[in-house]
């Protein structure tokens, strides 16, 4: 098993805690938030959260390779599938049993993989697929991801208990679908492109999608993470160019979230207990991951 203690994983607690109003909505949310850094990296990102707080992600190496991480209880470790050229952790189950993600081969041609908690790596391919990407993975195994056909056509894909039986999904008339996030009360989110190119974030249940979700006035919208079909974060921009925002859905509510003197921000995973992982642009330009701890709500949580 390719894993080992990183270097060094900076985490500053901004004990900022920043209250951010909701628009329309009856309350509003505070948070405390923590920037995650590999020290010496030139990016690093939060992409995913489990119940007990514990965040996976990736980095970029001095060298401009990519591998991925986990911190826990305060230590990081990196995560590299064997042999590989590049590896990016995207996400993590609520029990902390799947971690899943993407590595490139010698060629530099992406697949999917799932790590379980004995150390194993397994590949996970679409079969007949040119690349493929596992983004999301819930406590049954259930893994979601990305695919190109040989006509390099990206779709979307459900593997359903984890059973290697992949369905495909495609959002209607979308020429681009991802399903970015799946948790264990059958919910999905993801990302579509439609045919004047403009990204939409799309949301479902039982392996359909069915809904998009677009942050009013916004040129651009990602759906990343999801929790129930009220709950969602993602980011959003003017244009496909940015900067990005991020944003939380809560009871059809969007509420718009910016890391602390950044200059982007954008929401790639909400944990079951609603902490909010991401990454965030600093003001040299510099990617820092962050991690977002909820400390009241008007709604409940």
């Amino acid at each position: 098993m390719s894993r080992c203690k990183i270097g060094r994983l900076v985490i500053t607690s901004c004990a900022l805690a920043v209250s951010l109003p909701m628009p329309k909505a009856r309350g509003q949310t505070s948070f405390s938030f923590r920037s995650l850094t590999v020290d010496g990296s030139a990016h690093t990102e939060a992409t995913g959260v489990d119940d007990a707080g514990n965040i996976v992600g990736f980095y970029v190496d001095s060298k401009g390779v990519q591998h991925g991480f986990k911190y826990v209880a305060g230590k990081a470790t990196t995560i590299n599938f064997p042999d590989s050229t590049g590896t990016q952790v995207y996400g993590i189950d609520l029990n902390d049993f799947f971690i899943v993600g993407s590595y490139t081969d010698w060629k530099f041609t992406p697949h999917g993989f799932e790590l379980d908690a004995s150390g194993k790596f397994t590949t996970v391919d679409v079969p007949d697929a040119a690349w493929t990407r596992v983004l999301s993975v819930n406590s049954d195994g259930s893994r979601g991801g990305a695919y190109a056909d040989k006509a390099g056509v990206i779709h979307g894909f459900l593997d359903k208990d984890g059973a290697g039986t992949f369905t495909t999904l495609d959002f209607p008339k979308a020429v681009l679908t991802e399903v970015n996030s799946i948790v264990n009360l059958r919910y999905m989110a993801g990302v579509f492109v439609d045919s004047s190119r403009a990204e939409h974030g799309i949301f479902g249940a039982d392996g359909e999608l069915v809904s998009a979700v677009n942050v009013p006035g916004a040129g651009l919208t990602a759906t990343n993470g999801i929790i129930d079909e009220t709950d969602i974060v993602g980011y959003y921009g003017a244009s496909a160019t940015g900067p990005f925002h991020c944003y939380l859905l809560m009871g059809g509510q969007f509420q718009m979230i910016d890391f602390p003197k950044a200059i982007d921000t954008r929401c790639n995973g909400i944990g079951d207990t609603a902490e909010i992982v991401g990454r965030y642009t600093d003001a040299k330009g510099v990617v820092h991951g962050f991690f977002a701890s909820f400390l009241h709500t008007g709604h409940g949580w």
